[in-house]
């Protein structure tokens, strides 16, 4: 039985697998990134097509790599007017805070010293991801301290005086 491919899906999926640092390489990642990308481009499940979606592994999810892939989402977005598009964005990696600047950072293939001058702020990803206005979005981070990056909307329970934090 065929069936009919959601035209309007589109993904961009990176994996920080591997790492100019060999000690930051996560090799199981490029497991969890792939599966993603196969669940949305089957046929039978989010049938998405192939050229929707967008893997960055490896080299690919360097800084310059990981910028690219959300402009290509973006103009993927802005190209459709269907006014029925979703977007995932998902980032599987390390993820870092710097308490002196209190900032968060996803950091990408092309890590090297000093550190600082190769992450990427969490700020500026989200940012990015601001100007990316389809109709749903899921944005998914496997990294720590995710739940204090922000990158899409406001938390529900800033104004309760309870914050985020990782479990120790």
């Amino acid at each position: 039985m065929a069936s009919e491919q959601f035209t309007n899906g589109y993904a961009l999926l990176i994996g920080v697998n591997e790492n100019l640092i060999p000690g930051y390489a996560l090799p199981t990642v490029a497991n969890d990134v792939t599966a993603l990308r196969d669940v949305l481009v089957h046929p039978q499940r989010c049938a998405y097509p192939r050229e929707n979606v967008r893997l960055l592994l490896g080299s690919q999810a360097s800084r310059q790599g990981i910028r690219a892939g959300l402009a290509w989402l973006k103009e993927r977005l802005a190209a459709d007017r269907s006014d029925n598009a979703t977007a995932v964005l998902f980032y599987s990696g390390h993820g870092a805070y710097d308490r002196s600047g209190n900032d968060y950072f996803l950091l990408p293939y092309d890590l090297r010293q000093p550190l600082g001058d190769s992450l990427l702020r969490a700020a500026d990803i989200a940012a990015e991801i601001e100007h990316v206005r389809p109709r749903r979005l899921l944005v998914i981070l496997d990294c720590c301290h995710a739940g204090g990056m922000g990158i899409k909307g406001e938390d529900p329970f800033a104004a309760s005086g309870l914050g985020k934090a990782a479990a120790p």
